[in-house]
Parts: C-alpha cells; sequence; structure tokens
C-alpha cells in the first residue's frame, strides 16, 4: 500500500508546555533523498531551537515554508520511497489527519506539580473578530492573532499551502491597515534620498517565534494577574565579602551576586513555600523542590532558563549552572528541559545600574523578584554613628490570588536574613 511507504512529518512536541514551532530551515532539499536519523529540520519553539530528526529514509515532499508556524501534531512535510507517486502523495496529505494537542498529552502525574492541560488548550477555541472568521482557511493561531489586533480574516491574503492562512499573515495584513491609515506628508516634507526617491518613515520587522512567545506571555501576565508589590532595601556589604572570598578560593565560573541572590531566594522560599508556587484558576500548587529561573538577555529576547533544586546545591554549583545556561541561552541552544518546571523568577538589572524596577511575572508563577544596582549611602546605626553602607533595593511582584501582603513582607524579611548574613549562602555554619 502506498500509505506504508509515505511517512507523515509532523510538528513534536518538544516541552509540556509547548503549543506550536515555527520551521526556521530545512537540512534537506524537497525532492532531494533523506536517511532514517539524518537532521531534518530545525524547529523554533517558545525560547529554543531544536533540530528533528527523520525517523525514515526517502525522498523528502511537500515541506513547510521556512518562517510558517505550524500547531502541535501539524503535517510538515512527507518522506516518500522513490516509487511513490504525486498522486499518492496527494492523496496522503489530504487524508492526513494531524494529532491534536490532548491526543499527545496524558493526565499529568507529578509530584504536586501544575495540571498543564490549562496550558495545553487548544487554540482553535480563540476566534477571529467576528464569527465569519471561522469559516476562513486560517491556522488557529493566525485566528488568535486577528481577535488580538481586530482583523478580518476574509481580507487577509494567505500565503499558506492552498491559501492557508498563517499568523505572519494576518500581521502583516495588520501592518499594512496600519501603514495606509496614516496620513500621508505633503512633498516638501519628504527627506528624498540620493536618488531623489522619498525615503520611507519607518520599517515593520516580523516578530521571531520567541518574541511572539514572550508577547504572549507578558499579554497573559497583564490580563489574568492581579498583581502587586512590595519593595525593600537590603545591605549588602557581608554579601560582597562572601562573594569575594568564595572568589579567591574557586575556578572559572566564580560566583556573582546574582547566583548568590539566587541561592537567598531559593532558601527563603524554602523559608516560606507558599511563594513557592504556581497559580491555575482556582487552584495554587505549592512545590517541594525550589527551581529558581533567572533572566537571561538575548538577541532575540529575554528567556529564563531554570536553576533546579536551588536551595540543595552549593552556591558554587549554582554558578557553573548560571553560566552554562546563560552561555546556551545565547547560543540558542537550551533544551525544553533547561526552561521547563520554574516555580519563581530572580531579574537582575544592577548590572545596568538601575536602582529599582517592577518584574512581570511569568503565568504560572506566583512571584517574581527585581533586584537592582548596588549604592553606596550613609546610615545611621543603633548607637547613632553614620557611616557608608552597600545596599540594593529588592521588588517583590506577587500574585494576589495567591499570595498576600503580609506574606510577601515575611518572604523579604526572610530574604534579608539570608542576604545581610549570608554565611548560610556558602554553606557556612
Amino acid at each position: 500500500m502506498a500509505q506504508e511507504r509515505i511517512h507523515a512529518v509532523t510538528l513534536p512536541k518538544w516541552g509540556l508546555e509547548m503549543t506550536e514551532g515555527t520551521v526556521a530551515a530545512w537540512h534537506v532539499e524537497e525532492g532531494e533523498p533523506v536517511t532514517g536519523g539524518a537532521d531534518l529540520v530545525d524547529i523554533e519553539t517558545d525560547k529554543i531551537v531544536n533540530t528533528l530528526e527523520a525517523e525514515a529514509g526517502g525522498l523528502l515532499w511537500r515541506a513547510a515554508p521556512v518562517g510558517e508556524t505550524f500547531p502541535i501534531g501539524a503535517l510538515i512535510a512527507v518522506i516518500a520511497d522513490p516509487a511513490v507517486s504525486p498522486s499518492e502523495i496527494d492523496a496522503f496529505v489530504a487524508s492526513f489527519r494531524p494529532v491534536t494537542l490532548s491526543e499527545i498529552e496524558s493526565p499529568p502525574e507529578t509530584q504536586g506539580g501544575p495540571d498543564r492541560s490549562a496550558d495545553a488548550a487548544a487554540p482553535d477555541a480563540a476566534a477571529g473578530p467576528d464569527r465569519g472568521n471561522r469559516e476562513v482557511n486560517a491556522s488557529p493561531f493566525a485566528r488568535r492573532r486577528a481577535a488580538e489586533l481586530g482583523v478580518d480574516l476574509a481580507t487577509v491574503a494567505g500565503t499558506g499551502r492552498g491559501g492557508r492562512i498563517s499568523e505572519r499573515d494576518v500581521e502583516a495584513a495588520a501592518a499594512a491597515r496600519t501603514a495606509s491609515a496614516l496620513t500621508v506628508p505633503d512633498e516638501g516634507q519628504v527627506e528624498p534620498d540620493d536618488a531623489g526617491a522619498a525615503a520611507p518613515a519607518y520599517e515593520t520587522v516580523a516578530m521571531t517565534a520567541t518574541r511572539r512567545s514572550i508577547a504572549r506571555t507578558l499579554v497573559q501576565s497583564h490580563q489574568t494577574v492581579p498583581r502587586f508589590s512590595v519593595v525593600a532595601d537590603l545591605q549588602v556589604d557581608e554579601l560582597i565579602r562572601l562573594r569575594d572570598d568564595l572568589r579567591a578560593g574557586s575556578q572559572a565560573p566564580q560566583p556573582t551576586l546574582n547566583d548568590l541572590f539566587i541561592k537567598a531566594a531559593a532558601l527563603a522560599l524554602a523559608d516560606e513555600p507558599d511563594l513557592n508556587a504556581h497559580v491555575r484558576d482556582s487552584e495554587i500548587m505549592r512545590f517541594h523542590a525550589v527551581n529558581v529561573c533567572f533572566a537571561v538577555a538575548t538577541k532575540e529576547g529575554l528567556v529564563a532558563p531554570v536553576v533546579r533544586d536551588a536551595a540543595n546545591i552549593p552556591v558554587i554549583e549554582i554558578a557553573h549552572e548560571t553560566a552554562r545556561l546563560a552561555a546556551a541561552a545565547r547560543a540558542r541552544t537550551l533544551t525544553g528541559a533547561d526552561l521547563e518546571d520554574g516555580t519563581f523568577t530572580v531579574s537582575n538589572l544592577g548590572m545596568f545600574d538601575i536602582r529599582q524596577f517592577d518584574a512581570i511575572i511569568t503565568p504560572p508563577q506566583a512571584a517574581v523578584l527585581a533586584v537592582g544596582a548596588i549604592r553606596r549611602e550613609p546610615h545611621e546605626d543603633e548607637a547613632s554613628n553614620v557611616a557608608f553602607r552597600s545596599a540594593v533595593a529588592v521588588t517583590l511582584s506577587c500574585d494576589h490570588r495567591a499570595i498576600d501582603g503580609a506574606l510577601a513582607a515575611r518572604f523579604l524579611q526572610t530574604l534579608r536574613r539570608h542576604v545581610e548574613a549570608p554565611a548560610a549562602l556558602a554553606g557556612v555554619s
């Protein structure tokens, strides 16, 4: 049978919270032979790029366009025996039934872990600005984006297979609509270039898959999380001395202040476990392991890899792990496991001389800690002596559904104890 000689290449599910992926690059040209186990296609997910290997040998056909985004389980190519005819491939593609997220995912069985079915809700539920959008040949993610941008899908020209409208098509239509609405300046107001043509007033840059993922997360956080923040100044002279002592006796990578803040936050979470939590609908999931995410700036946007079990590992090990993860983030070689199961986030802008800032909570996490720059300031002690000290402003932003003000204040008090008397951070009693 022809179907036994045709193998579907579908978008894989590489992470528990992954719902879509973008075709980044094909390693084999369409119509060319591929062997089983060979690198086939690079797939860009929320914040990483992974390579999918061919599961069978044959000729590659019907390769999806580079740059197009697909839901999990979607058909992105076929690998067929050389003897298979084009009509047989067409029939296979026409009869192909994608596997849905609900079929891919099994019920969670983690130890008190989150029910990720909320993240895996089928995006088909999102419709466009009107009922007519449901009848247009468009991907689920294009429909959701159309609803966000107020685009009528009936007015969008699809560039996908069979005229299917992609998320990128919707964004291009929205950009064109915005451009057409702009008032064209008089001829004398436009600066001509050297050839006499008017220079464009702006350029439109399509978001990468990473940037689109960040945008969705931020919008979700803003729209669904009732957030409040509390701020405290922490004295860090002893923390700086500890860092210098650790650096004197360790090999590269040497501990940074951020590593020490990650460790201090992890110990504070172990002391105040109600903050080490996820919030999903009407449930709060409190975790036993403290997995601290830390923010890393990359060219594609901010990513937050995870230091696992940070409360129980030495700060030297944390330093090695953060160095490894930061390098992988900038090289775009993070794996799905590097980004999953975070229970709390530390974001540090102190190296940019930012005094204080509010970080945005990453759902479903319940809180995030923002760390500012070290500053020198005068301080009066209990004996009325005035001296300069090093201080840092930290801001704890919380999801009010799970965390109240008193609990947030207790966490900052506990964090202060670990930061200002930091011997325990190095495992010194």
